[in-house]
């Protein structure tokens, strides 16, 4: 790396795929600007999720960029154990900090995906920091304190830290709006072929009707799978929890890594199934296709999303035990009724043009 090249330095959040997914969209948005951009990636996201995704050349660096929350299962998190890890990441480590302004110090700024640890480092290379969120973990970590108010630490070092980007800015579906900030509508990647092109390859006819399960975990243990046989008029595709690629009667199953870009599953479903995540509603508000969704209770993200979904998406809510148990098959035909909506913005290129400018 030259000091010629126009590189960023990204911290992204590894609390799931979401904050890597917009990342991707907004680096992929400005190289549509600036094609000469480059990016050295910092997170534990694995690799294959920006092979996938990102679109411009890459340097991965393996980096606990922030805590998050503990996860024990797809929607449970464990709060002791955030809290003893808070404990560990805090205060942040100058020896850390300075390797890392060291690695970035031919880039030209920072942007961070909800990631703390990247704008200390930005400041200690005298660089400027750009955070992007629709949610700041000390927001997140203020619903615990009743429980556990060890969390008041954690939450004072990451409001201080926030309060030092040269450019922060929002977006939808917001859960904590801050006055005179830049806003963006939902931001996800782009898809890549065409509705009828992904159709075609998943060997879908036009009669049929398309279901995309994405929830987690894995398909082969949902104990209504075998039900879903009875209404061959619908494919029912699963993303990810599988080893690999197969297809049984009128079930799709695809592993999280596959020659099928997620965005060009959502794109060419009729209705899609899933935990109302960022990645997902972007991606549904993308495409106008209908959503039936999942939310994680005692989440203080899960009431934005609702609010959000039931004003401004064509969707139902279903609870975790109705898609476990089945119970949400008797209602498909409505779901699958829904209005599909089009035209809908992509909050990327927005993003790109605000952060290079």
């Amino acid at each position: 790396m030259t000091s010629n090249e126009f590189t960023i330095a990204c911290f992204i959040s590894s609390h799931g795929f979401g904050h890597a997914a917009r990342t991707c969209a907004i680096l992929n948005a400005m190289a549509e600007l600036e094609p000469e951009v480059r990016v050295q990636l910092f997170t534990e996201v694995p690799e294959w999720f920006f092979e996938e995704s990102l679109e411009i050349p890459y340097q991965l660096h393996a980096c606990k960029t922030d805590v998050g929350l503990v996860q024990t299962s797809v929607f449970d998190h464990d709060l002791p154990s955030t809290l003893r890890e808070l404990d560990e990441y805090f205060p942040l480590s100058d020896a850390i900090i300075d390797d890392l302004a060291n690695k970035i110090k031919y880039c030209r700024f920072v942007l961070c995906d909800v990631s703390v640890l990247g704008i200390a480092v930005a400041k200690r290379a005298g660089m400027r920091s750009v955070l992007f969120e629709n949610f700041g973990w000390d927001w997140i970590y203020e619903s615990f304190l009743n429980d556990e108010p060890g969390f008041s630490n954690a939450i004072r070092q990451i409001s201080d830290l926030y309060e030092k980007v040269d450019l922060r800015i929002q977006t939808e579906p917001l859960c904590q709006r801050i006055e005179n900030l830049d806003m963006v509508p939902p931001v996800s990647r782009k898809p890549r072929r065409l509705r009828q092109e992904t159709r075609d390859l998943l060997g879908i006819p036009d009669v049929k009707k398309l279901v995309l399960v994405s929830r987690g975990g894995n398909p082969e243990n949902f104990q209504f799978i075998q039900g879903l046989k009875k209404y061959p008029h619908i494919i029912f595709l699963f993303a990810g929890g599988v080893p690999e690629a197969r297809r049984e009667d009128n079930l799709i199953f695809l592993p999280f890594k596959t020659e099928f870009f997620h965005p060009d599953l959502v794109h060419s479903a009729d209705l899609v199934i899933g935990k109302a995540g960022y990645s997902m509603i972007s991606e549904i508000w993308a495409s106008g296709i209908p959503f039936a969704y999942i939310l994680r209770e005692g989440f203080r993200e899960s009431p934005i999303l609702d609010s959000f979904l039931c004003k401004k998406v064509p969707s139902k809510r279903i609870l975790d035990h109705e898609f476990e148990s089945g119970g949400w098959i008797h209602a498909l035909d409505a779901m699958l009724s829904l209005t599909t909506v089009k035209g809908r913005s992509n909050g990327a290129l927005t993003s790109a043009r605000l952060i290079l400018s």
